[in-house]
């Protein structure tokens, strides 16, 4: 495939290898047994993110031996990082020793389409949410997208019309923060619908310039100096780095207070600054490794039974 298009293909080995080094060649080993919705696994992709972003005309052996089990929304993540760097590292990047419920994973989502030796044939179920690439002038395909994978799906909370379309107009304004910001001008995303605790998970991630040097560089603009933590100062209402008169602000704040609403879960990891809505507790916390750009992971839960509806409304359910 011509990685001018969107994305280069990879090789996947699920055969078990000794490690070696070689000449123009590098061996990373995904530490983690399981990458899901922990700081751990955000932590353990960072790491991933800063190695590639060292390496420059090589090529990477990435050993998932270990790795047990990969949430769905996570390939959205991965598929950055190879997408990026392999382009614009010139990395040429193998997979080694992936298990193959992984790869069955990877053929329900559309993710294997990018490797040369798994069934790319899509099986697409409820638990799914396809992984796809958006270029950044595609936002109409992202709204379809969206409209159709998680806020159409049928065990999402009962929410009036134009609270729908409120939060639908902030995942759009998630995606052109996003997209602003993008190296290569490229939204990545992927979900999951995980039955047993009901949690629909939807991840949008990019490579480009972190929230923390748009605030920093914001300020900078009107004299100031930006001391505090941005994600932080990006979670309240109306906050946001917009150049221009238009209204509006970030777009995580009405997301993430339906999602307190919901008994949902929220993660934001940009730079080296992490933040984490869950089970009632609002945490922020540092990264070892930065992320060279921005991810946003939604978490809803769909055995809520309530009915959701603006303030404005005027109606008995106030929400908003």
């Amino acid at each position: 495939m011509d990685v001018s298009n969107r994305e280069p293909v990879y090789s996947a080995y699920c055969c078990i290898v000794r490690t070696e080094f070689y000449h123009m060649e590098k061996n990373i080993v995904i530490s983690a047994t399981q990458l899901k919705n922990t700081k751990t696994s955000y932590q353990c992709l960072c790491k991933l993110c800063y190695d590639f972003s060292v390496l420059n005309d090589v090529k990477v052996n990435v050993n998932f031996v270990d790795v047990t089990f990969i949430a769905g929304n996570f390939f959205s993540i991965i598929g950055c990082i190879f997408s990026t760097f392999s382009v614009n590292n010139n990395l040429k990047i193998y997979i080694k020793n992936l298990r193959p419920e992984i790869a069955q994973v990877m053929v329900k989502n559309g993710f294997s389409r990018y490797f040369r030796n798994i069934k790319s044939k899509e099986q697409p179920d409820d638990s799914v949410i396809p992984y796809q690439i958006f270029n950044n002038h595609e936002i109409d395909l992202f709204k379809e997208h969206i409209t159709i994978h998680l806020l159409q799906h049928h065990g999402m909370p009962q929410m009036s019309v134009p609270l729908k379309n409120r939060i639908t107009d902030n995942l759009l304004e998630i995606f052109g923060n996003v997209r602003d910001h993008s190296v290569h001008s490229l939204v990545y995303s992927c979900g999951q619908y995980f039955h047993r605790n009901k949690m629909l998970r939807f991840s949008i991630v990019d490579i480009g310039t972190t929230i923390r040097k748009n605030v920093e560089d914001f300020f900078h603009e009107f004299g100031k100096t930006f001391s505090g933590n941005a994600l932080q100062w990006a979670m309240v209402r109306g906050h946001s780095t917009r150049r221009t008169p238009e209204p509006g602000g970030l777009g995580f704040s009405l997301i993430l207070e339906f999602i307190k609403l919901n008994q949902g879960m929220f993660s934001l990891i940009s730079g080296s600054e992490g933040f984490e809505y869950k089970l009632g507790k609002e945490t922020y916390f540092d990264l070892p490794f930065p992320f060279s750009g921005t991810i946003v992971t939604m978490s809803f839960y769909l055995g809520d039974h309530s009915s959701y509806r603006l303030k404005s409304e005027m109606r008995r359910k106030l929400v908003f």
